[in-house]
C-alpha cells in the first residue's frame, strides 16, 4: 500500500511538472502587439506562433469609420480601426464615438470604454498596466489598462482654442502624430497646420503609474513639418511622417533634424523602418549609404535581410542585405553602375484565389494584395474578401500557400497576439481566429432607439425650431440639463448637435446614452467643458442650464475662461 503511494504520488509530480513546463511553453511562445504593427520600428513582425489552421472565434461589429481627410487616400491613416492586444485584453481606438473601448480577447464582450473630448484616430499604446493615446481635442492621455480609469491627462495643445472639424468641437491642435514607445520614453506630435504651430512631445513613461502627468519636454517644429501619421523610432532616428511630404528625421543624440532626399507623389502616411533602410509609401531608401531603390514597396513586412510586401498580383520577398551592381543608363543614355535589391521569391495571388489567369489579371484592378504581418515563419495577408497565410520555407528562399478563409466584409488589415489572429474590415467588424473550432460568437453595440417621449420639451423644441427655420447645419447647446432638449432636436430635426457641459457624471451618462442608440459622433457629441460665458445670439429662456445657438458656418469656437464664437 505504502509503495502504491508512492508510485502514484511520482506520477502525479511528473505530471504537475509536465503541466508547468506545457503551460510555461505556452507562456513563453505567447507575445503582446502592444502597439501599431507591433514595435517602435512598425515593422509587422511577431515570433507569436500561430496554430496552422484558424477558425473564427467571434465578430465584434463597432461600425465604420470616416477619416479625417475622406478626399485623400494618401492620409488615411484613420480609415479603419487599429486594435493592439496586451494579455487577454484587445484595445482600440475610435474617430466614431471618441473613444477608446477593451475588449476580452477570448469572447470578443466588452470590457469597458472610454470616451474623450474629441475622436480618437490613433492606435494606443499598451506599456505597464497603463493604455496610453492623444486625441483631437489637444489632450493625451493615460488610462488604467484593467478597468479604463484616468490616471492622467494633459493638454498637449498651447490653449483651449477650438475649430469646427469633422462634425466635432477639436483643438486647433489635434495630436495627429501617433505616438511611438521606445527606451522608456513616449514621442508625439501635436497639430497639423505650420502656421498655428506644430510641437514633438517626449514623455518619460517610466512615472506612468503616477496620477499626475509625467515629466515631458517639447519642441516646436519647423513650418516645413506637417506630421500625419504614425512615428517610427529607430535607434537614434526619430521619424514624423508628414503624410504626403517627405518625413522629418531627428537624431535623437544630437537633437538635430537630418535631411534624406526620396519620394515622389507615392509618399503617403504610412512609414516604417529596419536597420539602414526607409520605407515611406512606395519608396525604399538606404541611409547609409545613401541610396534611393526603384521598387514600389507600400505597407511592407520587415525582417532585417528581408522585406515581404505585395505587388502586382503577387507577394514578394526582397533580399535587404545583398544588393548587386549592374549595368545600367542614366535618363541620358549613359552607361552607368546602379545598385540594385534582388527579390528572392513571389507567390502570385492566382494560387491564393484558385483562380484562372486571365480573370485574376482584370480582378486584382480593384482587389490588389496587401502584406499585413510575420508571426513566427508564416506571413499573413488579405486580398478581396479573402485573408491568407504563407508558410516560409526553412531557406527563406521560397514561401507556399498553408492557409485561406473567406470572410464577411473586406478586409483591411490584422494583428496576430496571444494565439490569436484579428482580422479588421473596412465595415467597421473585428474578426478573431483562433486554434480550437467553435461555434463563433457575433457581437454589437446593438442600438437601442430614444424612447418616443412627450412633454413640454416636446413643444418647446418644436417652436424653437419653426421659429429659427433651422433643420439642418450645427446646433450648439449650452449647458446639458435632463437631456430631453437634445433628445427633442435629434427627433425632430436633422441638425449636428453640440452639446456643453460641465458635470462629468451628467457627461458620461449622456454619452452612454447617445452611444447605446448609435448616435454619438453621428448626430451628437457630448462636450466636457464650461458653458457659463455664453456666445452672443443665444436663444434664451428655453430653460436654466439648457440654451441654444444655431449657426451655419463658423470660422472658430474659442475657450478661454468660457466661450465666444467668431463668425
Amino acid at each position: 500500500m505504502f509503495f502504491s503511494l508512492v508510485r502514484l504520488s511520482g506520477i502525479i509530480i511528473i505530471i504537475i511538472i509536465i503541466c508547468l513546463i506545457v503551460t510555461s511553453f505556452i507562456t513563453a511562445s505567447a507575445e503582446d502587439w502592444s502597439t501599431w504593427r507591433g514595435n517602435a520600428q512598425r515593422t509587422a513582425v511577431t515570433s507569436e506562433q500561430l496554430a496552422p489552421e484558424l477558425h473564427l472565434q467571434w465578430t465584434h461589429s463597432l461600425g465604420k469609420l470616416t477619416p479625417a481627410w475622406p478626399e485623400d487616400p494618401r492620409i488615411q491613416f484613420d480609415a479603419h480601426y487599429e486594435p493592439v492586444v496586451a494579455g487577454k485584453t484587445l484595445y482600440v481606438g475610435s474617430s466614431r464615438n471618441d473613444s477608446v473601448t477593451a475588449i476580452d480577447l477570448a469572447r470578443g464582450f466588452r470590457k469597458w470604454i472610454y470616451y474623450t473630448n474629441g475622436p480618437v484616430r490613433f492606435a494606443p499604446i499598451i506599456s505597464g498596466g497603463n493604455v496610453y493615446f492623444g486625441a483631437d481635442d489637444g489632450y493625451f492621455y493615460c488610462l488604467n489598462s484593467e478597468d479604463g480609469s484616468l490616471r492622467w491627462k494633459f493638454r498637449a495643445a498651447p490653449n483651449n482654442r477650438k475649430v469646427l472639424a469633422n462634425d466635432r468641437l477639436c483643438s486647433v491642435w489635434p495630436i495627429r502624430g501617433g505616438a511611438v514607445l521606445a527606451d522608456g520614453k513616449i514621442y508625439f506630435t501635436c497639430g497639423v497646420w505650420p502656421f498655428e504651430g506644430t510641437f514633438l512631445y517626449t514623455l518619460d513613461a517610466s512615472t506612468g503609474e503616477a496620477v499626475s502627468a509625467p515629466k515631458y519636454e517639447f519642441k516646436t517644429l519647423n513650418d516645413k513639418i506637417t506630421p500625419q501619421g504614425y512615428l517610427v523610432k529607430n535607434g537614434k532616428r526619430l521619424m514624423i511622417p508628414c503624410g504626403r511630404s517627405t518625413a522629418a528625421f531627428l537624431d535623437t543624440d544630437t537633437d538635430k533634424f537630418v535631411t534624406y532626399s526620396y519620394g515622389n507623389r507615392t509618399n503617403n502616411y504610412h512609414l516604417s523602418s529596419i536597420g539602414p533602410y526607409i520605407f515611406h509609401g512606395g519608396s525604399t531608401y538606404r541611409t547609409a549609404p545613401r541610396k534611393e531603390f526603384s521598387i514600389s514597396s507600400y505597407n511592407p513586412v520587415l525582417e532585417e535581410e528581408t522585406a515581404y510586401f505585395g505587388r502586382g498580383g503577387s507577394v514578394v520577398a526582397y533580399d535587404l542585405e545583398n544588393p548587386t551592381t549592374v549595368d545600367a543608363k542614366d535618363r541620358r543614355g549613359k552607361k552607368i553602375k546602379q545598385e540594385r535589391l534582388n527579390q528572392i521569391w513571389a507567390v502570385s495571388g492566382i494560387k491564393i484565389n484558385e483562380m484562372p489567369a486571365d480573370k485574376y489579371a482584370v480582378w486584382i484592378k480593384s482587389n490588389p494584395i496587401q502584406l499585413d504581418l510575420k508571426a513566427g515563419n508564416r506571413l499573413y495577408g488579405h486580398q478581396g474578401n479573402k485573408v491568407f497565410a504563407l508558410e516560409l520555407a526553412e531557406d527563406g528562399k521560397s514561401a507556399s500557400v498553408s492557409w485561406t478563409q473567406s470572410v464577411t466584409g473586406k478586409p483591411a488589415t490584422m494583428i496576430a497576439a496571444n494565439g490569436k489572429l484579428v482580422v479588421v474590415s473596412e465595415q467597421g467588424d473585428l474578426l478573431c481566429f483562433g486554434e480550437k473550432q467553435v461555434i463563433p460568437r457575433s457581437l454589437s453595440n446593438s442600438k437601442k432607439k430614444l424612447a418616443a417621449t412627450q412633454d413640454d420639451w416636446t413643444d418647446k423644441t418644436k417652436a424653437l425650431l419653426k421659429s429659427t427655420k433651422a433643420d439642418a447645419g450645427y446646433c450648439l447647446v449650452l449647458g446639458a440639463g435632463s437631456g430631453r432638449l437634445i433628445e427633442e432636436l435629434v427627433q425632430q430635426s436633422q441638425l449636428r448637435i453640440i452639446a456643453i457641459e460641465p458635470d462629468s457624471v451628467k457627461v458620461q451618462q449622456l454619452r452612454t446614452k447617445f452611444d447605446a442608440a448609435g448616435l454619438l459622433g453621428s448626430r451628437v457629441v457630448i462636450y466636457q467643458g464650461n458653458p457659463s460665458a455664453a456666445p452672443a445670439g443665444v436663444v434664451s429662456g428655453v430653460c436654466e442650464g439648457e440654451y441654444l445657438l444655431f449657426w451655419g458656418v463658423i470660422a472658430e469656437l474659442v475657450s478661454c475662461e468660457g466661450w465666444r464664437c467668431s463668425f
